[in-house]
This record gives C-alpha cells, sequence and structure tokens, in this order.
C-alpha cells in the first residue's frame, strides 16, 4: 500500500503542478493526506485489538529487570553497523535531491511529443519496489535452498556496490555534450533501487531480528537513527551540485558508495558476531560487579548457557 501510494502522488501531484502551478500541486497532496487519514479512521474499528503486554501492572521491577539485560557487545556491534550506513543514505537521497534537478534542466524528456513531468522520476523507485522484491525474494530463497545465500552484511555490502555502480553510470553518462537522454537517469534509479532493496529491509530486519524482544523498538530506533543522520549529510553533499563539475560530483557519490560497501564487506565477519552474541554482561551492569551476584539481583539462565545477571 505504502509503494502505491508513493508511486501514484508524483503522477498525480507532478502532473498538476506543471500545468497548473505548486498550489495545484501542493493542494491534491493535502487533500490526499486528509482522504488517507479519513480511510484510517473509518476503518479502526476492523483492526485487530492489541495484545496486552506480558508482566504488565503485574510485576513492573521484573520487567524493568528483563529490559536491562541488553548484552553490551550486541547493542553496539549494532550501533556500528547502522552508524556505517550513513553515507549509503547520504548518497541515496540524491534521489530526491539533486537528481531531479538534473532530470529537470539536462535530460531531454520528451516521449511521443510530450515532455514527461520532472516530478515523475520520483514514482520510479516505488515501481520498481514492487516489481523486483518478489524477484530478489524468489533468488534469495533459491540460494537458502542451496545453502548459498549471502549473509546479511554481504547483501548489505551489495547493496552499497550497486549504488556505485549507478552514480559511477551517471558519472559517465553525463560527461557527453548536451542534454543526457532519458533512459540515463530511468537506468541509474533502477539500479539504485534494487540496491536499497539489498540494504534497507535487509538490515532492518538484521537488526530488529536479532536481539532480544525487549530491545527490539531500540535496535529500530538505531537503524532509522542512520538515515536521520544521513540527511544533513546529504544536503552538504547537494551543495556541492552547483560547485563541480556534474561527472565529478555523480564520480564522487559513486566512490562514497563503493568504499561504504568495502568497509561493510570487510567488517562483516566481527560485525555479524558481535550482533549475535549473548554475552553474560548486560549493557547496564558495570563490570567491576559482574564477578559475584549483588543484593537484590536474580540469577537466570541465558541463553548462552551461561547464567546472566537481571536486576529486580
Amino acid at each position: 500500500g505504502i509503494n502505491v501510494g508513493a508511486l501514484l502522488a508524483p503522477l498525480v501531484c507532478g502532473a498538476l503542478q506543471e500545468a497548473s502551478g505548486f498550489h495545484a500541486g501542493f493542494g491534491v497532496a493535502g487533500i490526499g493526506m486528509l482522504v488517507g487519514l479519513a480511510s484510517y479512521l473509518v476503518g479502526a474499528r476492523w483492526l485487530p485489538p492489541e495484545p496486552r503486554r506480558r508482566g504488565s501492572g503485574a510485576q513492573p521491577c521484573r520487567r524493568g529487570a528483563e529490559q536491562a539485560a541488553w548484552p553490551r557487545q550486541q547493542a553496539l556491534s549494532l550501533l556500528a553497523i547502522c552508524l556505517l550506513v550513513v553515507p549509503f543514505w547520504a548518497a541515496y537521497e540524491q534521489v530526491g535531491n539533486t537528481l531531479p534537478l538534473f532530470f529537470r534542466d539536462h535530460t531531454s524528456r520528451t516521449v511521443l511529443g510530450a515532455e514527461v513531468p520532472a516530478a515523475w522520476l520520483q514514482s520510479l523507485n516505488p515501481l520498481v519496489c514492487v516489481g523486483f522484491m518478489p524477484v530478489l525474494t524468489a533468488i534469495w530463497g533459491r540460494q537458502a535452498r542451496r545453502g548459498a545465500e549471502p549473509s546479511p552484511l554481504v547483501k548489505m555490502s551489495i547493496g552499497c556496490a550497486l549504488q556505485g555502480v549507478a552514480w559511477a553510470l551517471m558519472a559517465v553518462g553525463v560527461a557527453a555534450q548536451g542534454p543526457a537522454p532519458l533512459v540515463l537517469p530511468v537506468a541509474v534509479v533502477v539500479i539504485l533501487t534494487v540496491g536499497e532493496l539489498y540494504l534497507s529491509p535487509i538490515g532492518l530486519a538484521f537488526v530488529s531480528g536479532c536481539v532480544p524482544p525487549h530491545a527490539r523498538s531500540t535496535a529500530i530506533g538505531f537503524w532509522f537513527l542512520s538515515s536521520g543522520l544521513a540527511g544533513p549529510v546529504a544536503g552538504q553533499l547537494g551543495v556541492l551540485y552547483s560547485l563541480v563539475s556534474k561527472p565529478a560530483f555523480f564520480g564522487l557519490l559513486a566512490a562514497l558508495s563503493l568504499a561504504n560497501g568495502a568497509v561493510l564487506y570487510a567488517a562483516r565477519h566481527r560485525l555479524q558476531r558481535g550482533a549475535a552474541t549473548h554475552e553474560r554482561q548486560p549493557l547496564t551492569e558495570q563490570q567491576s560487579g559482574a564477578s559475584s551476584p549483588q543484593e537484590g539481583v536474580e540469577i537466570e539462565a541465558g541463553s548462552s548457557g551461561g547464567d546472566r545477571k537481571q536486576e529486580d
């Protein structure tokens, strides 16, 4: 549903903006948001009830103790993974920043005698997501049955490499004189989106799936922190678009993406071991107190077979 909305919105809003100006484009976007809110409120009665959280009310101290036992090494490894993909997102955000400017100003957008609205380029990403995700899922499933499926961090490295290839293709394509052919930015967005599919859902599933249930929300927050931090970096990269040549700018994005993939690939074993670990020392305990149980501390069996301390 999200991708369908992301596909249709630029088509409708972009066409209206080209025909009647920005007021019409933003106006129909606001109407669409109100329609979405109304459909949610009307359909809320059919949503399943929220399940009761285990331990709520009856054992508040015990629940807090379980939350305090997130292994330190796992948390730090997941945070490192999320921070390492900041360069990927900073380069990827140019799809909604500088690439539309190039598409508008330096691309031949005429098809069958009509000019394609610049905003329509944004519909290509959700279209590729809808079309390619089942294909990639089938490929990964076949690889898993053969025991050859890449690990999550290898897939994320492939995503960075695909982004590097896309920006390198862009750097080569813009070196030619005259407007770029329409197929150039289209091909670049397709490759970028496939790279995003290798990194974004894989990374989110990895960081949320290898942590204790009570830490899942924090782990997901780590993941989205990476795209949040990438926003200002993407803005500073975008400044360079008007300061350097187009081949140099897109070549810089390619180099950044490829270097990001190389770092992820080189660190994959250490990061995955750290993310999957279940060390005995909880994140909130001091190492000086880990040698013996303290007063008010309960000892339970940890998933690693050892004893894990949890505060009551």
